[in-house]
């Protein structure tokens, strides 16, 4: 599914809600689902439902709804949930070491592939199966693993 250029970014934050109810929906056996029903967990009139979604595909079924497995599936393939993500986990202080040990990461396809801390006394420990690298080594690593950065501060 290619979106159109220009999509608001409010319509974009309630993809993602939109998104939830219809796995409920599936879940709970339902074939289609309203507009209506779509906006109510995100707390507009289906009207807006129908303009949000418009920049992603043709349209629903008129006075039916939208095809709840079908729906998904598009915005699974557009919020990139059928993709996989790997992350690199910079301090593993206690959050850090919870986030590491995470199961529920699972669930969105997002693994992380490494740890990193300043901290001496952290390094070479192992936190699941993973060993805490020096955060020297973070831009090497991302240099070889062709890692994006999204830090504040260049590396």
């Amino acid at each position: 599914m290619k979106a159109k250029a220009g999509i608001p970014v409010p319509s974009l934050r309630r993809l993602l809600i939109y998104y939830r109810r219809l796995v409920q929906a599936v879940e709970q056996g339902s074939s289609f689902i309203s507009s209506e029903d779509l906006g109510r967990g995100a707390g507009v009139p289906g009207a807006q439902v129908r303009k949000g979604l418009s920049y992603l595909l043709e349209c629903g079924c008129l006075g039916v709804g939208y095809e709840a497995r079908a729906l998904a599936s598009q915005l699974e393939e557009f919020l990139g949930r059928i993709n996989d993500k790997e992350a690199v986990l910079v301090g593993v202080g206690n959050l850090g070491r919870a986030l590491a040990v995470y199961p529920g990461f699972a669930h969105y396809r997002v693994w992380i592939i490494a740890l990193l801390d300043s901290d001496p006394a952290k390094i070479s420990q192992m936190i699941g199966e993973r060993e805490v690298l020096r955060l020297e080594k973070l831009p090497n690593l991302a240099q070889r693993l062709h890692i994006e950065s999204r830090c504040a501060t260049p590396l």
